[in-house]
């Protein structure tokens, strides 16, 4: 969540000139054609964060954004915090308690909206709203396992789809576990010092997916990858230390929250790594889906631009081709009051997907 140049300025990473030619619309087109002729009919679902509650309930600007948008799917976080008083782990659990007591979730469940779970750490202390940094310590924790089978319970008998993105962004949650002051580098790598807890991780995410799988037959689960990650061979070699997970799952998740227009990127702005993406994890022939987009930065001009790029005939059926199945917009607030057209764009391509 939190944006770190140094992490996301992946494009000196593989090179400008070859991201901007296998990017442009007539490689496109190329790629479109190789993948066959006819295209799957079949809609990607399209959902909406991050607070299910505001955008029905509670904010009359979420309400309007809902009714223009008409999500499929209502994406909700579950965050790991520290308590700096106590040293302690915590969870922001207590929100889909709230939401049980209260009957949201059966309402929900009554209409067939589908729910997302999003899990992510505050492991750098960035969100001061949930308290000090965890250092990746909640995803490797008993209260994370307890966490999900809670909201498994709840979530028996849902009516609608079910989805939960794991652990998203994982790749950075050892970036100050070994130095506190943050400043070595130890994301996006699995090294003899980060192996240490990415193993546990990895660990604590199959128990995860078991409770899952045992609980909710029919939900879909997986990891939720950083979408950087698959631009650069060390971000690969990351990926590929999860296959066992992946290989449990039956689904994969990405991000992406690119912060400039593709224009201002050298021609590659978040359309082009979702494609990126999902080129890359078609290989492992699972459900695909896009966790959570948004510029990092929130700024409304870029959504603007991605949503109209993205809303071409051509680029939606490539989504398809690719097997995109899912595609969550993460903060719905970005989009109150039409700022440069974004509500407007997202709607032409939510409407298109």
């Amino acid at each position: 969540m939190k944006n770190n140049f140094n992490r996301r300025d992946f494009i000196k990473n593989v090179g400008i000139t070859f991201l901007t030619s296998l990017f442009s619309y007539r490689w496109l087109g190329r790629a479109s054609a190789s993948f066959g002729a006819s295209c799957s009919d079949e809609k990607i679902l399209f959902g909406l964060g991050n607070d299910p509650v505001k955008i029905m309930y509670a904010d009359s600007k979420g309400k309007e954004v809902y009714s223009t948008l008409k999500p499929n799917i209502l994406c909700a976080w579950l965050n790991g915090g520290r308590n700096i008083k106590t040293n302690s782990l915590y969870s922001t659990i207590n929100y889909f308690l709230e939401w049980k007591q209260r009957n949201y979730i059966t309402n929900w469940s009554d209409q067939g909206l589908g729910l997302m779970l999003i899990t992510w750490e505050n492991y750098d202390g960035q969100d001061s709203n949930l308290g000090g940094a965890t250092y990746g310590d909640y995803h490797i924790s008993e209260l994370f396992l307890e966490d999900i089978q809670a909201i498994c319970n709840m979530l028996k008998g849902y009516k609608g789809k079910i989805y939960f993105a794991l652990a998203t962004e994982q790749s950075t949650y050892a970036v100050c576990r070994y130095n506190r002051s943050c400043s070595s580098n130890y994301e996006n790598i699995i090294d003899q010092i980060t192996m240490e807890y990415f193993s546990k991780l990895k660990t604590n995410l199959l128990k995860a997916i078991s409770i899952i799988s045992k609980t909710l037959p029919h939900a879909y689960y997986g990891i939720s990858f950083g979408g950087w990650l698959v631009t650069f061979y060390q971000g690969i070699n990351f990926i590929r230390y999860f296959n066992e997970l992946i290989d449990q799952s039956n689904f994969i998740f990405f991000q992406s929250m690119l912060d400039n227009t593709m224009q201002e990127n050298h021609g590659f702005g978040n359309p082009q790594q979702i494609i990126a993406n999902l080129d890359f994890f078609k290989t492992y022939k699972k459900n695909l889906g896009v966790s959570h987009y948004m510029p990092h930065n929130q700024r409304a001009d870029v959504v603007t631009s991605d949503m109209n790029y993205m809303a071409s005939k051509e680029y939606i059926d490539m989504l398809k081709r690719l097997n995109l199945k899912v595609f969550c917009f993460m903060y719905y607030g970005l989009l109150k009051d039409n700022p440069y057209g974004d509500l407007g764009a997202t709607q032409n391509f939510r409407y298109k997907l």
